[in-house]
């Protein structure tokens, strides 16, 4: 029996000099895991990881321990926009299992023969500009009491104009069944935008093995609401055999706190219904932030007061109510820019800069800190005491009790200043030179009815 209670969590802590410290842990009822491991930005030449594994799996008379150790190591070569990863894994002992291995061996007692020894992977990823992309990658897995299985997959993608075209090829063999494959697949999107008005597209899948009929399958796919509604309809039939079809439906939304999604299939056999939560949390320093799922390489977003801010290219990913989110999907040891869209800002918050950028190191998670200020905003005029506006080009600085300086405006014209974060009775330093002569002080009070919002004060500067 398997208990549907299932616990997985990572722990990443970064390093100075490029390096990444991490572990994690997966608990199930008949299978516990745990991890450890390291990597090193190697600069120039990639970057190098290193992991050991151990496990238990449980079973109805006792329970197998195993031990693992990994490799891998990732290459990008920005000059030729290609990439390369190579990485293996070796089972130290023969009752190593992964979370996969262990749920199939307590279904089926004969894949315990087909335990894994090793297993090696390889992937080579080349851009070649408006001609597209190829990809070849080579697995190899190891069996202890088999010579294993091998798979090679080689595919082409191009995109003109919006439609897509996929190629792919995959070759693979089988000690263990002594059986062995070829599949073909082709793969068109086209967008229907200029139809719709809306974001959707018409996808066609074309299928065929040296084992199996050829399939086609036929859908719709759509976006909406700013893209955090995702939804599909699809339908699947087999060449030879008519009477084998399916329908699949399919929808998803992604919100600031995590995503929800709901689907339905159908074929003469079985009618399936599902819905699925995902999501992501990251403890830190000021307390716990949930998002959406976390990618490999993520950032925490840290804009204090500010909540609702929209992280751009991230659908549905905004601050929470204490001003924090998470960034996911970055690309490791290069510049990545988290921006976010100055529209979405509450009338009551400012922050200094909308764009900012971190580099990561890969499976670390970084700390994206944006200035804020919160409090009323307003549209100052002030005078000096002979009633003369201020000076075009005067700086004017906002300072807390304890005179840090909480944010800047530079006066126009007509002695008017837009001011970001007031709060309560303060005042604000104006100056225009370097002299101690050249500055004055304005003391301003806000009405309370117009707290929250953009408020139109006069000043004078004594």
């Amino acid at each position: 029996y398997i208990d549907p209670v299932f616990f997985e969590g990572t722990y990443i802590y970064g390093l100075p000099y490029g390096f990444t410290l991490f572990g994690g842990v997966q608990w199930v009822n008949i299978y516990n895991s745990y991890a450890i491991g390291a990597s090193k930005d190697i600069g120039e030449y990639g970057a190098l990881s290193f992991d050991w594994k151990t496990s238990v799996s449980k079973t109805d008379t006792s329970n197998e321990n195993g031990h693992a150790y990994g490799i891998r190591y990732n290459k990008n070569i920005a000059q030729t926009n290609t990439e390369v990863s190579l990485a293996s894994h070796y089972y130290y002992s023969k009752n190593y299992r992964t979370f996969s291995e262990a749920i199939h061996s307590s279904e089926h007692d004969e894949f315990y023969d087909k335990n894994k020894k090793s297993t090696t992977s390889m992937l080579l990823s080349q851009a070649l500009g408006s001609l597209g992309s190829v990809n070849l990658s080579y697995n190899y897995d190891k069996y202890w009491k088999h010579e294993g299985k091998k798979s090679i997959i080689a595919s082409y993608g191009k995109n003109l104009n919006g439609v897509s075209l996929s190629l792919s090829y995959t070759k693979s063999t089988s000690k263990i069944s002594e059986e062995n494959e070829d599949l073909f697949s082709f793969l068109l999107s086209v967008p229907l935008q200029k139809l719709t008005n809306h974001e959707m597209y018409a996808t066609y899948q074309n299928s065929s093995s040296s084992k199996h009929d050829m399939n086609h399958d036929l859908g719709i796919t759509g976006v909406a609401f700013n893209s955090q509604l995702t939804w599909q309809a699809r339908g699947q039939i087999e060449d030879k055999s008519k009477n084998q079809k399916a329908t699949f439906l399919n929808a998803s939304w992604r919100g600031t706190y995590g995503e929800i999604g709901a689907n339905y299939s159908h074929n003469e056999i079985n009618r399936d219904i599902g819905m699925n939560v995902s999501g992501g949390v990251i403890a830190h320093s000021s307390g716990i932030t949930f998002g959406q799922s976390i990618s490999d390489t993520a950032a925490l977003v840290e804009a204090k007061g500010v909540s609702g801010a929209k992280v751009l290219g991230l659908p549905g990913v905004r601050t929470d109510f204490r001003g924090y989110t998470i960034s996911s999907y970055l690309t490791p040891y290069m510049n990545n820019f988290i921006s976010i869209d100055p529209t979405t800002l509450p009338i009551n918050t400012d922050i200094r800069q909308t764009d900012i950028q971190v580099v990561p190191t890969e499976g670390a998670i970084v700390k994206a800190v944006y200035k804020t200020s919160v409090g009323t905003n307003a549209l100052i005029r002030i005078t000096r005491t002979n009633g003369k506006p201020l000076a075009l080009g005067t700086v004017l600085s906002l300072k807390n009790n304890d005179g840090v300086i909480q944010s800047t405006s530079i006066v126009g014209e007509d002695g008017q200043a837009y001011v970001s974060g007031l709060s309560g009775v303060q005042k604000l330093i104006a100056s225009w030179g370097n002299k101690p002569s050249d500055t004055c002080t304005v003391f301003y009070s806000l009405p309370d009815k117009n707290k929250g919002q953009i408020s139109f004060l006069n000043g004078v500067c004594k």
